[in-house]
């Protein structure tokens, strides 16, 4: 039975509201070029909304596809941690196929996350940031030195999380640098471990920008509100549905709960094993610290892994500008209790009045969840210049081999994904009790009222409502709050209320 982790009070300080039935996903099969069919010789099938195509952009069956950035003149990179080598992608002729794979810099030192800054080239591997320049007419570039040098990496528990993630943020003047846990849950010696370190954008200024936080592999910026988020793996062995993964914002001096607590202010379970029972006693800088630690703003189930962040803004996707898309990687079988595979999807995350509704946006890679079968494990992801989506699975099987995927938009774009500008959805009493009135107004067809609780469970589904007044009864349901959701054929309303009697 899934723990309800989280008060009610997450949803008022705007937590993400998981629904996974809000949006209709369509079985759309997965195009593969000519050129990669003797490599998928099955066929696969890709759950997406309406309009949306998957597309084979580039394969291999002897590289691990992970981190992808868009260099400046507009190519799709990505970090192969198989070869250690920064490879781009380039599509010419634009025909949604890569025509080749260049190597742009090798790396002995196995880089996963990278970015492109000032005709430079950053890589950031397990103990260093790499810096290569002066690129030749292919874009090979020829020189390389350490940009930052002595990243914490040495296991001082469990060897673990190596992988690092870079970011550039031009405007306010920062590089921001992921550096995970060495273990699932301890008492860190390296304080630069389990937490976001800030730099000037030329490597000085180096300090801990934000803690707590076991493994932010996916960092990306908001490039309209210029809010940094990470999206972060959680720990282990203290339960099949505990701790939610999830992504935040990430501020200044916040502390993100690793590696004594998780969720809204909640407690690790510390005689869960041996590791869990070494961070005993709690002490008193520990509760302050726990007090005071940030709320994430979306959770995903525990153990999905949550890898890729990135931020969209374009008219490219239709209804999409402001969204975040976030890949879960998939659990796998361990022994601290987990049953059936999850994740293995990309998920989308749109701010509706205040708090994120977390829908599937791409999913149909997990095939058999009771003995852990899957084509496909998305992994890095970003938005190219023309608002297309492109994600890299590093998983391999008999029929599949790692991959970079893109996703594009090709429907009707003339149909309308918001509310006429005049429509309206009115509840009251709120508080409610009893019933609830419901008022809606300025949307066609026929209508459906769905109602959610904190975690984004269907509490209530009402279909085929007319244009007029309606109600539903909240007697079956608990004090809280919930959301409410109207969808029309041209568009969809929400609104909180809370239930109190």
């Amino acid at each position: 039975m899934r723990i309800i982790l989280l008060a009610t009070a997450l949803f008022l300080l705007s937590c993400a509201v998981r629904a996974q039935q809000t949006d209709s996903l369509i079985p759309s099969a997965l195009i593969v070029p000519d050129q990669y069919k003797a490599l998928f010789d099955s066929a696969h099938t890709v759950l997406l909304p309406k309009g949306f195509t998957c597309t084979v952009f580039y394969a291999n069956k002897n590289w691990s596809p992970r981190a992808l950035a868009i260099r400046p003149d507009g190519v799709v990179c990505v970090s192969d941690n198989g070869n250690s080598v920064i490879d781009a992608l380039p599509d010419a002729n634009q025909d949604n196929v890569a025509d080749s794979a260049i190597a742009l810099a090798t790396n002995d030192s196995n880089s996963h996350g990278f970015a492109f800054y000032n005709g430079a080239l950053y890589t950031a591997s397990y103990g260093d940031v790499r810096k290569y320049e002066h690129p030749n007419g292919l874009g090979i570039y020829q020189d390389s030195s350490v940009f930052i040098g002595g990243i914490p990496y040495l296991p001082e528990g469990t060897p673990n999380h190596v992988t690092r993630t870079i970011l550039f943020d031009t405007v306010g003047q920062s590089l921001y640098l992921s550096v995970g846990a060495p273990c699932n849950a301890c008492r860190e010696v390296a304080q630069e471990r389990a937490a976001i370190l800030r730099f000037n954008l030329d490597g000085t200024g180096r300090r801990i920008y934000a803690s707590g936080l076991r493994n932010a592999v996916g960092l990306t910026m908001d490039n309209v509100t210029h809010t940094l988020w990470a999206s972060v793996a959680e720990r282990n062995s203290q339960g099949e549905d505990v701790p939610q993964e999830f992504a935040a914002k990430i501020v200044d001096h916040g502390f993100y709960g690793w590696p004594i607590a998780y969720g809204d202010h909640q407690w690790d379970n510390f005689s869960a094993d041996s590791e869990y029972r070494a961070l005993l006693p709690i002490t008193h800088a520990d509760s302050s610290a726990v007090q005071s630690m940030q709320v994430a703003e979306m959770y995903f189930p525990a153990h999905t892994t949550p890898l890729g962040i990135a931020s969209y803004h374009s008219a490219n996707f239709p209804g999409y500008d402001g969204d975040l898309f976030i890949t879960l990687h998939g659990s796998y079988p361990a022994a601290d209790g987990r049953l059936i595979a999850d994740g293995s999807k990309i998920e989308r995350a749109r701010n509706i009045n205040g708090a994120w509704l977390v829908t599937d946006f791409a999913s149909g890679f997990l095939t058999d969840s009771i003995n852990y079968k899957r084509w496909a494990r998305p992994c890095g992801i970003v938005i190219d210049t023309a608002g297309d989506l492109y994600f890299t699975s590093d998983h391999t099987d008999p029929h599949t081999p790692p991959a970079v995927y893109k996703i594009s938009y090709v429907g009707d774009r003339t149909v309308s994904y918001g509310a006429p500008a005049k429509a309206s959805l009115s509840l009251f009493p709120d508080p409610a009790s009893g019933n609830c009135q419901v008022d809606i107004k300025g949307l066609s067809g026929k209508l459906r009222l769905t109602v959610y609780d904190v975690l984004g469970n269907v509490v209530l589904a009402t279909s085929d409502m007319k244009q007029s007044n309606h109600s539903f009864n909240t007697d079956r349901l608990s004090n809280g709050s919930y959301l409410v959701r109207v969808e029309g054929i041209d568009g969809v309303l929400t609104r909180k209320i809370v239930v109190q009697r």
